[in-house]
């Protein structure tokens, strides 16, 4: 299987940030970790079927969205190819306020 290069965007590496950070204060390391790792899983599998989810190109052209547990992984291909994660959101947060209305 041919997989995208991946690209974590700085605005999803702050998200990952405060998901981790919420989850330990909340339910602890142990819950930390399984809770990231469920989200990496799914990083990788975006690797391989970069279109899973569903199309927003309401927000952005070429923008995607997948659901994990309680978020939402807003990812997109850009134009050499790679896999980008846009933002990883909670899913009661409104993404419109939260995402660039254009291509990054």
């Amino acid at each position: 299987m041919n997989s995208k290069s991946l690209i974590i965007s700085a605005p999803a590496r702050r998200d990952l940030a405060q998901i981790g950070d919420y989850t330990q204060r909340t339910w602890g390391a142990a819950l930390k970790r399984k809770y990231l790792n469920i989200l990496k899983t799914a990083f990788k599998a975006l690797r391989n079927s970069p279109a899973m989810g569903v199309a927003r190109d309401d927000i952005a052209p070429g923008l995607h969205v997948l659901t994990v547990e309680k978020h939402m992984i807003y990812h997109r291909v850009n134009d050499e190819g790679a896999l980008v994660i846009v933002r990883v959101l909670h899913h009661a947060m409104e993404p419109t306020h939260h995402l660039p209305q254009t291509k990054t």
